[in-house]
């Protein structure tokens, strides 16, 4: 229930995820659809491009991670990865 109020249905509540105020997407889109949220601050958005035997994650960061956020990240990914049985590049 939260991820579709917070981030599909209702553009009012998207800013509970955006307390820094950031530009995340442009307005009136729903771009943010696949949020990256970090320290439940939203911090970005990824669109998901599938090949035949790969998916891309496109990532779209209003910020600069840190080497630990960029791990975290990435092992995020990995499970994803593992849960769609095929490899996950991020770009």
């Amino acid at each position: 229930q939260g991820y579709d109020a917070y981030g599909v249905a209702y553009s009012e509540g998207r800013s509970v995820l955006n307390i820094a105020g950031l530009v995340l997407a442009p307005d009136n889109t729903n771009q943010v659809i696949q949020p990256i949220v970090l320290d439940s601050q939203g911090v970005g958005w990824w669109r998901r491009v599938v090949d035949r035997a790969s998916i891309t994650a496109e990532l779209h960061l209003a910020v600069p991670l840190s080497p630990a956020e960029r791990a975290a990240m990435e092992a995020a990914f990995a499970r994803y990865s593992a849960f769609a049985g095929v490899p996950v590049e991020l770009a």
